[in-house]
């Protein structure tokens, strides 16, 4: 183990396999590209590494901890070199102010990242035009990326305890984005996240792009996931939750909060064996919708409540054939008809509180509260599939506009 103080002797002890502990704050120039096997910690996570462009730029087996890495928002922090990318990589304690982008592009070998108390205080990934595309929208990168597009071998990830964004200052872009492509597959054991906030800078009526608060994206296998702290969006065609991959547990124990137009708090194209979302789901905005599963299925899903504000609002949307919905409380709409977001295309619908559109079949569906909706001749429940086991309605299925 070696300790520095200055960029001079950062870079004299940037070599294969060398622990090099940081003391002092340091400003770089230029990216420090790691050395196979270098572990780069800071003798407290206060210590900063600044810039104005790309500060670190990861190559095998290497591991940051104890570090706050300070660049412009609209640079990335911590990437992946663009070719030969390889090994086991570890980010643990670390304060970033810029992305966190680790995309293995023609990488050589297996890949395995853990991730651990990071706090992305701010990023702006707008720019990047390169994303998954499926469904008629391209998904914005997030804040933290990680992202596996070489379909030979196998990528890995366990990633805890992560925050996005503050409160009315959010990362611009996606927040926890995990995606494969169509050929390339990434697993990920766990993700849990703190508080994430973000926007997507995504002008008025733009259909084909979408940006997601947590987004487990094309070909990921996601063993767990759990929102421990508060997951909000701010803007247009910003999701909340979104779903494309195939993901075992999905667990959300904090408030699901939207406040843009057609920010959907869950959405779901791929499949999910139980979706246990024991917080609020609260949104404002045109179409805005609370729950939607538009595509694959989910096989239980548990809602504690939902409440939405706005025209085109619904409560829960079933499109596709799903198990067992239970509501543990009231499903409340206060919109009209307006416009939402419908894969890739702009469509006028209703803030009915339940809606089971043709081609959906439902196990069962249990609401334990009440259905209200308080929009002028909105229906609370909309049912043209098929509901196995019934529509259970322990209390009230009722418009209440006065």
């Amino acid at each position: 183990m070696v300790e520095v103080k200055t960029l001079e002797e950062l870079n004299e002890a940037n070599v294969e396999h060398a622990q090099i502990v940081i003391t002092n704050n340091i400003n770089v120039e230029s990216p420090i590209t790691l050395a196979t096997g270098v572990q780069l910690e800071g003798k407290a996570r206060s210590i900063e590494i600044t810039g104005n462009g790309q500060l670190i730029t990861l190559t095998a087996n290497n591991a940051l901890k104890n570090l706050t890495l300070r660049t412009k928002k609209h640079e990335d922090a911590v990437s992946f070199q663009s070719q030969g990318v390889n090994g086991d990589f570890k980010l643990e304690h670390v304060t970033t102010y810029g992305a966190i982008n680790l995309t293995a592009d023609d990488a050589s070998d297996d890949i395995r990242v853990e991730i651990t108390d990071v706090d992305v205080v701010e990023a702006d990934v707008t720019h990047k035009s390169e994303g998954p595309s499926g469904f008629g929208v391209t998904v914005i990168q997030g804040g933290l990326t990680v992202w596996n597009r070489t379909p030979q071998i196998r990528f890995d990830t366990q990633i805890t305890d992560v925050s996005i964004g503050r409160d009315g200052e959010p990362v611009n872009g996606s927040g926890v984005f995990v995606s494969g492509t169509k050929e390339a597959k990434i697993h990920a054991n766990l993700i849990t996240t703190k508080d994430v906030y973000t926007h997507g800078l995504l002008k008025q009526g733009v259909a084909d792009r979408i940006s997601g608060g947590v987004f487990t994206v094309s070909n990921a296998h996601v063993e767990r996931v759990e929102n421990h702290g508060i997951t909000k969006t701010y803007g247009f065609n910003d999701m909340v939750l979104d779903n494309w991959g195939a993901v075992k547990e999905w667990i959300v124990q904090n408030d699901v909060l939207s406040e843009g137009t057609s920010g959907i708090g869950f959405v779901n194209f791929g499949h999910i064996q139980l979706l246990d979302i024991q917080a609020p789901i609260m949104t404002k905005g045109t179409g805005a919708r609370g729950i939607n599963n538009y595509d694959g299925t989910i096989k239980e899903l548990h809602l504690k409540r939902i409440e939405t504000h706005g025209d085109g609002a619904v409560g829960i949307q079933i499109s596709k054939p799903v198990g067992q919905i239970t509501v543990h409380e009231n499903v409340e709409t206060y919109g009209g008809t307006g416009e939402s977001l419908v894969k890739g295309v702009i469509k006028e619908l209703s803030a009915i509180g339940i809606s089971i559109l043709d081609g959906a079949e439902v196990e069962g569906l249990e609401v334990k509260g009440n259905v209200y909706t308080y929009g002028k001749e909105i229906a609370p429940v909309q049912n043209e599939g098929v509901v196995k086991s019934g529509l259970n309605i322990h209390g009230e299925a009722a418009n209440k506009f006065e």
